[in-house]
């Protein structure tokens, strides 16, 4: 079951391409769903039916739902959820970069998706993420955090989603050269305040991003996204040490990319000794 904040009317939360659905105003009613995307519907409270064609696929608990945007869903009293719809042409890119090769055909997804699961659980992870993060960017939040969640959440669901091209993600991938390696540590220095693309990684490496994620922790010991951490820490550290910044901790996290707050405390305590706010302060009583 996705945790989410509490829902209320129709369509209490809406990012991007996610949206909440609270408990409709009939006791059962059915809504059809049209457009060039894939659906993933993820139960809240109840359980719920999605129909492709005349295939029935339960909503529940421990299974979501992935379906073409031609879809008939069935809501009884009961049933909330999170929907997600994912235009296919950003589908398509993300896939592209992971498997290093273009695609052939129609990518398409078995409907049924376990969630139950140690793969999958973290899928329902990283959306309650985008959730949580949807409730306080009103407030603090920037742009670039929730669009790499989302990025998350989609290479999420294509590595661990039943499809079409699941082979090629199944098995190793090369490991791209130490030159490469460099080249996407400059971008990202370069880079540092901009959503961490996997397909703007392949373009400057010409690799796969696997291949590129392979090479970074057999040359470095890390991930890409950990040496992107370590950037945004240290713009961090520089905006609190900054005695002319009146950013409080909170805004500082958001504005270097960090989703997070009690998180980014954790990380910038481990990296500098100290927490954000213990420099914040040390600042102030100057």
């Amino acid at each position: 079951m996705v945790r989410l904040p509490p829902l209320s009317g129709d369509t209490p939360i809406v990012g991007r391409a996610l949206q909440g659905f609270g408990r409709p105003p009939l006791q059962h009613v059915t809504a059809r769903i049209q457009g060039d995307y894939v659906g993933v519907q993820f139960a809240h409270t109840g359980a719920g039916r999605t129909f492709i064609g005349s295939t029935a696929t339960s909503v529940n608990a421990t299974q979501c739902c992935v379906s073409p945007a031609e879809a008939l869903i069935e809501f009884p009293e009961s049933f909330q959820q999170v929907a997600w719809r994912i235009d296919r042409d950003v589908l398509a890119r993300k896939l592209v970069a992971l498997i290093g090769v273009p695609l052939t055909r129609t990518l398409d997804f078995n409907s049924a998706l376990a969630i139950d699961t140690l793969r999958v659980s973290s899928l329902s992870a990283i959306l309650h993420c985008i959730l949580v993060h949807l409730t306080q960017s009103h407030l603090v939040g920037h742009p670039f955090v929730l669009e790499e969640l989302e990025q998350a959440l989609i290479v999420s669901l294509l590595c661990n989603g039943e499809h079409n091209f699941r082979h090629l993600l199944d098995g190793d991938a090369p490991t791209a050269a130490p030159r490469q390696v460099r080249l996407v540590e400059d971008y990202i220095e370069a880079n540092w305040e901009k959503p961490f693309r996997i397909e703007e990684m392949v373009a400057i490496t010409g690799s796969s991003i696997r291949s590129i994620y392979r090479a970074f922790n057999s040359n470095r010991g890390y991930s890409p996204m950990e040496f992107v951490k370590r950037q945004r820490l240290i713009q961090a550290c520089r905006l609190l040490q900054n005695p002319d910044s009146v950013m409080t901790v909170t805004r500082v996290a958001f504005a270097c990319g960090f989703s997070d707050v009690s998180r980014f405390s954790k990380d910038f305590s481990k990296a500098y000794g100290e927490s954000p706010s213990a420099v914040r302060n040390r600042l102030k009583s100057r």
